[in-house]
């Protein structure tokens, strides 16, 4: 080879690095955009952006508690700079906010202000969440093992559906993973070298991540342990003693820990009360538990009663203690899974959600993040600073009662990826056939993520069978929140369908403003409804979308008679569509149920027992006109 030759090698090498990185970041980017601006808003979202608003508005953090105010600060931050907003029904900071009216009125305050015109941008503020991730993927990989290791880390993560989808959308899950990882890296680094920059970069990261989500305790003793394990098991020095090194070397990482405190406190004005008006009613931790518990065993388990404990002593908000009751009042859901609804948390959920919905590259490379420490002796430490995190938080995880969704183990992504990356690289390194297979599962992993566009949530691998199988796996948030109806919308413009009926898993304050279908009953409509609702007839004909948590297992019989056809077509993974004539006289009973309880609601007696009754005539079969 001639020197020319060799000069422009050497030139392609130094560039191509670098263009990699650029580009996965950027296709990353991409994705969050599109996934971000294509579908529509989810359940949990309207809530969480009305209650950054009442933050940054007043101070008011007596609405939505149950989760930290970091990422919901974050997404609020565009309303800003908007006039003109039509504001919820009641003074800001005047009243501790039930959980229906932040509901209701979170969704009153998109339609009124605009859907896509407050949704779109806080998205686009909270995924800056997920691009700080995906850099912190690649630097603790390149810092931890090498270079090559943070660019195949770096091309698991751009493409990881389950980063794409709840990166871009307003909820906490990827808030936690981003601190959370940012908080085990930036300990790793004070470990290596102990400097005050690096204490207060890591006090900064702990308290983000106690401003996250509530889930972030679970990370507390696992930084514990590797503060001691960090500076006791791999940095000591010869001929130091245990003594000296506790005064001298690890008493001073728990200024990280009043650092991380006083970040959690700042995001509360360092106002203890919820709310700002002094002369507002409140309410003690110990009746928010009562008054939220799914069930009357949850009042008087340990965690309660610690929690109570915790608000007495005023260490922590009083907003972020009710928040600590509302996880442990709301700890228990049921789970459906393979056909199954099972009353309450299975251990096996999330083991079979990390393997059903998570893109092949990280799965199949998962083994080599396993066996890497017993690989490779001179990484223990950094193999420890990235497994133990993980296995700790899906352990807890899987022992939990409240098995939803996926995204409740997002905290355990980048750390398994950067390991399995490393793993990777190892191996490649010493075997050209692994360094092949290597690129065409990293390739393979980029085309499944694109092709999954923009349905992301309702992602499943090609081992199970891909995005259309997985509402025969799971239901509710790993399938259909509410993200689908832009699609919908897309496909009633392009079949020019003018007469059609939907059931969304939708607000209902919602749904009727952002599709132009007849509203039909859903799961959603009688909790969350404010005022009385569409009724129903018992024949309809036309276009029926579906969710598919409306319909059996999942749901209940009311759809079954539309279902027993085959369905035209899948939209989004998670909405079914059906064309024909239809006889439901269980969801027109069911339509009269659901004004019953919204006048039940409005203090109208009479109304409520007219509408039950009539529920009854149409259908007395069900339990629920009669429990009307």
């Amino acid at each position: 080879m001639s020197r020319t030759e060799q000069n422009e090698r050497s030139l392609i090498q130094k560039f191509a690095f670098p263009a990699a990185a650029v580009f996965l970041f950027s296709a990353f980017a991409f994705q969050l955009w599109y996934h971000a601006t294509r579908t529509s808003v989810t359940v949990d979202e309207p809530v969480h952006i009305l209650a950054g608003y009442r933050h940054l508005q007043c101070g008011d953090f007596g609405i939505n508690p149950e989760h930290p105010p970091l990422l919901k600060m974050l997404a609020a931050t565009p309303l800003i700079f908007r006039d003109g907003l039509v504001d919820p029904p009641w003074n800001c900071g005047s009243k501790l906010t039930s959980k229906f009216d932040s509901f209701s009125y979170g969704n009153s305050f998109l339609v009124d202000n605009g859907v896509d015109g407050v949704v779109i941008p806080a998205r686009l503020a909270s995924s800056v969440l997920s691009l700080i991730l995906a850099i912190l993927i690649f630097l603790a990989a390149w810092e931890m093992f090498d270079r090559w290791a943070g660019l195949v880390a770096l091309a698991i993560a751009a493409f990881e559906p389950n980063l794409i989808a709840h990166g871009s959308i307003v909820t906490t899950d990827m808030a936690i993973s981003t601190t959370a990882f940012g908080a085990m890296y930036a300990i790793y680094r004070c470990c290596k070298k102990q400097t005050w920059f690096r204490f207060a970069i890591a006090g900064l990261a702990v308290g983000l991540m106690l401003a996250a989500k509530h889930s972030a305790v679970i990370f507390i003793p696992v930084i514990v342990t590797l503060m001691v394990v960090g500076t006791v098991v791999f940095r000591r020095r010869p001929h130091e003693s245990i003594r000296l090194l506790f005064t001298r070397r690890i008493t001073p990482f728990f200024g990280i820990f009043l650092i991380g405190l006083l970040i959690l406190w700042s995001f509360y004005g360092f106002n203890y009360r919820a709310i700002p008006d002094p002369s507002a009613p409140t309410v003690t931790v110990a009746d928010y538990l009562k008054e939220n518990a799914s069930r009357p065993e949850v009042i008087d388990s340990l965690p309660a009663r610690l929690t109570i404990l915790i608000g007495r002593t005023h260490v922590l908000p009083e907003s972020y203690v009710l928040g600590m009751s509302d996880v442990i009042s709301w700890s228990s859901r049921n789970t459906f899974l393979f056909g199954k609804n099972y009353p309450t948390g299975q251990w096996f959920f999330f083991p079979v959600a990390f393997a059903v919905k998570t893109n092949v590259a990280l799965l199949l490379l998962m083994p080599l993040a396993l066996f890497f420490p017993f690989l490779v002796r001179e990484k223990r430490f950094e193999v420890l600073c990235l497994l133990l995190p993980a296995l700790v938080f899906f352990l807890v995880a899987t022992t939990s009662n409240f098995t939803n969704s996926v995204r409740h183990i997002l905290p355990v992504y980048p750390f398994l990826i950067v390991l399995a990356s490393a793993g990777a690289v190892w191996l490649a390194r010493r075997y050209a056939f692994v360094k092949a297979i290597l690129v065409l599962l990293l390739v393979y992993n980029a085309i499944a993520g694109v092709r999954t566009a923009p349905s992301y949530l309702a992602f499943a691998n090609d081992l199970w069978g891909g995005t259309s199988k997985t509402r025969e796996i799971f239901s509710g948030a790993n399938v259909d929140t509410g993200q689908n109806i832009k699609l919908v919308n897309d496909y009633i413009a392009k079949n020019d369908i003018k007469e059609c009926w939907i059931a969304g898993f939708v607000h209902p304050e919602m749904l009727p403003h952002v599709q132009p279908c007849r509203v039909m009953p859903s799961g959603l409509r009688i909790m969350i409804s404010r005022g009385p609702v569409d009724l129903v007839p018992p024949v309809i004909e036309g276009t029926v979308f579906i969710s598919s948590n409306e319909l059996p297992p999942q749901g209940a019989d009311e759809y079954t008679p539309i279902a027993a056809g085959e369905p035209e077509t899948l939209i989004g993974g998670g909405i079914l569509v059906y064309r024909g004539r239809f006889e439901i006289p269980l969801a027109a009973a069911i339509s009269h149920v659901h004004r019953s309880n919204a006048f039940l609601r409005l203090g109208d007696d009479g109304n409520a027992i007219t509408e039950a009754r009539r529920a009854i005539e149409l259908f007395n079969e069900d339990p629920r006109p009669h429990l009307a």
